[in-house]
């Protein structure tokens, strides 16, 4: 995965969470563990994602549960990033949570962690996600195996939401037009459209248009 342009050498992590005592109990842990810097911590996931107070922009990392909200892993995933730009986002699950941990993974988010796993793995996910990597939990194996429709020539790295907007960008559509269709905002697309090309080794869409020709898409 592609390296976040706000990456730091030391990653900066919002933590989000309903339960107070976890929150506090993880903030020591990073600051105990001396090379993570929590920012901030939330302890009212839904309001905390449209709250002007949360010093999103600042973070290179958000740790939250997708299953704390209303909304899907990919909805919250989206207001979060309409927030903070492309930071890296971990998905803190529950252990039994196999369902939702597969579609943050198809959300294109970057890791998925059980919280009943020890800290140190969470502190794993955080410098893994934060150099661009995938981190995804054992015990949610199965969540990576994907029976969707054939991978096109070349885009084998990229997530399934990633690989849309691309198809997307290949068609000839503008981002707030993939957007519509995808159901989610413009700059989102940009997020995704970015990240992509990275993986990919490429920079702008003319480029992409020549990688597509060169591999046999149907362009």
């Amino acid at each position: 995965m592609a390296n976040f342009t706000n990456a730091t050498e030391t990653p900066r992590v919002l933590f989000i969470d309903d339960n107070a005592i976890l929150a506090d109990a993880v903030e020591r842990s990073f600051a105990a563990d001396g090379s993570i810097a929590v920012v901030s911590e939330c302890k009212d996931v839904p309001s905390a994602l449209t709250s002007k107070d949360v010093p999103m922009e600042t973070c290179d990392v958000v740790v939250f549960d997708p299953s704390q909200t209303s909304a899907d892993p990919a909805e919250t995933l989206s207001a979060i990033r309409e927030a903070a730009g492309p930071v890296a986002a971990i998905a803190y699950l529950p252990e039994t949570a196999l369902e939702i941990a597969r579609q943050c993974l198809q959300s294109d988010y970057d890791g998925v962690v059980s919280r009943s796993g020890n800290i140190e793995m969470l502190i794993d996910a955080v410098f893994s996600v934060s150099m661009g990597s995938l981190y995804v939990d054992g015990c949610y194996a199965e969540a990576r195996s994907d029976s969707s429709a054939p991978i096109l020539v070349g885009t084998e790295a990229l997530t399934s939401r990633e690989r849309e907007v691309v198809r997307g960008l290949v068609d000839g559509k503008s981002c707030r037009a993939i957007g519509n269709d995808l159901l989610i905002s413009g700059k989102t697309v940009e997020t995704h459209k970015y990240r992509a090309l990275s993986k990919m080794g490429l920079t702008c869409a003319r480029e992409l248009e020549t990688f597509a020709r060169r591999n046999a898409w149907a362009v």
